[in-house]
């Protein structure tokens, strides 16, 4: 027994003095471990990563902060959104981000260099969440970096590997901040990004608030439960919240391209699309969020529920039963208020058939003269005022297939899918008796037929197509597109 005990002592003796033998140095947040010999490396690899890395440590500490109740976080978030059944599924993800933040943080706070030859001879280095792995074929590194399945002892244990080469060179000395930032990501607003993505994708998914024409309302309850989530588990990050949601100077210059009544939900834009602005989806982001805050006035955590409560789980539900939950619990008229944040030309015409029809008209026209770019931007305009008419965005969809536009057509379609009355392939087209022109028209009819399940006369509509147009590409693929599912049956 004395003879154990005497060696677990002389075992702890050694192993200080070899922890004693490593040096170490810091700046910032980060501290950078190595063996005496690699002194002008260590100092090298401090200067290159110190100052970027200590700045996104600085902001992954702060997240770290905001996530570290996730019990009382998303009890929070589900008791603004009516939902405490989806409660598991909140912490879930918030406790992953935790996680990730955590580990990340341990990470990249501490650099330690080895040798190549001592990397070499483990086949690897195990560092926590880190995984550097030697390939002797190709005499080379291969690091995996662990994000799903981390434990609290891989936490415990997790630094960032550094490998020196045998001519005293930094291995993938170029690549050291870029990994850093890769992971735990760069400006102050990803401090708010787990708690935002959160509550987005249970909103639009677990909620099924996506309506394509229900941004407003979808971003709108996100953004609103975000900063009140927020404000309350991590108050330091109010001027961050600030950047991120309320408008700015840079909105207001664009205020007047802002049309929240029109504007479609992210998957259904094409940045393609002449007609698409980044200038206005950040202004339009940033005028939903305060438009949400008016709706909801100064008792917006107690009305914001009573909002949801009916919505929650119909469907992706429109506008109209938006409006009347909404115009119910508030007492206010939710639709004019939306419309507040349209051009004038816009308000003052929604709801007026004849300027619709005018536009259409105008459009017709400019069809029978060839003129397909004339013909689809007074399209657009239509829609504009009145953005929930199918036969709009189908013809919209054929002009801009006129114009050589086909990724633009296609979100079109879709649109224009999404508002077909009772579900139903059929459009009033407008376009001239024209071999070119009803070829494409018919091409949308197909489509259509894609998307509503109905295959065998999708199939019969490409290949009468493609007999007369062979080098059709696109009835092409859609004819492989119905063969791929109908093997996959």
């Amino acid at each position: 027994m004395r003879l154990k005990s005497l060696f677990l002592i002389l075992l702890a003796l050694l192993c200080a003095g070899a922890y004693a033998q490593e040096k170490r140095l810091e700046s910032g947040n980060v501290e950078v471990y190595y063996d005496a010999k690699y002194e002008a490396q260590a100092k090298k690899v401090l200067n290159t990563v110190a100052e970027p890395v200590s700045e996104s440590l600085t902001m992954s500490k702060r997240t770290a902060k905001l996530l570290s109740d996730t019990e009382g976080l998303s009890n929070y978030i589900v008791t603004l959104l009516a939902a405490p059944e989806q409660k598991t599924y909140t912490k879930n993800e918030l406790d992953r981000y935790d996680r990730e933040a955590r580990a990340f943080i341990k990470t990249f706070s501490k650099f330690k260099l080895f040798s190549k030859d001592e990397a070499v001879k483990t086949k690897g280095i195990d560092a926590g969440v880190v995984m550097v792995r030697y390939d002797e074929e190709k005499d080379d590194f291969n690091m995996v970096i662990e994000t799903n399945a981390i434990t609290e002892e891989m936490l415990d244990r997790s630094y960032m590997p550094v490998i020196i080469n045998s001519d005293g060179s930094i291995r993938s000395e170029d690549k050291l901040v870029g990994i850093a930032l890769l992971y735990l990501g760069s400006g102050d607003r990803m401090s708010v990004v787990p708690v935002h993505k959160t509550v987005s994708l249970l909103v639009e998914d677990k909620l099924r608030f996506y309506n394509p024409l229900a941004r407003w309302f979808t971003e709108g309850v996100a953004s609103y439960v975000t900063v009140k989530a927020v404000e309350k588990y991590n108050p330091e990050l109010k001027d961050v919240l600030r950047e991120m949601f309320a408008p700015d100077e840079a909105a207001a210059k664009n205020r007047d391209l802002v049309n929240l009544y029109a504007a479609p939900q992210a998957n259904f834009e094409n940045r393609q699309d002449p007609h698409y602005s980044v200038q206005r989806e950040i202004a339009s982001a940033k005028y939903i969020y305060e438009l949400m805050t008016k709706i909801l006035g100064e008792n917006g955590e107690k009305l914001l529920p009573e909002i949801v409560k009916p919505l929650k789980y119909v469907g992706n539900p429109g506008n109209v039963k938006i409006f009347a939950a909404a115009d119910k619990v508030t007492g206010k008229n939710t639709k004019d208020m939306l419309l507040e944040y349209s051009p004038a030309n816009v308000k003052s015409e929604v709801g007026n058939k004849a300027a619709v029809d005018s536009f259409v008209k105008r459009a017709e026209e400019a069809a029978k003269n060839k003129d397909y770019e004339g013909c689809s931007k007074l399209l657009w305009d239509a829609i504009q005022i009145e953005p929930e008419d199918s036969d709009l965005y189908l013809n919209h969809a054929w002009a801009e297939r006129m114009c050589g536009r086909t990724a633009n057509a296609e979100t079109r379609i879709v649109l224009g899918a999404c508002f077909l009355k009772e579900g139903k392939a059929t459009a009033n087209f407008i376009y001239p008796e024209d071999k070119d022109c009803a070829k494409e028209g018919l091409y949308i009819m197909g489509r259509l037929c894609v998307l509503f399940g109905d295959l065998k006369n999708a199939e019969m509509i490409f290949n009468s197509i493609l007999k007369y147009y062979p080098d059709h590409k696109d009835a092409a693929s859609g004819v492989e597109q119905i063969t791929r599912i109908s093997g996959a049956k």
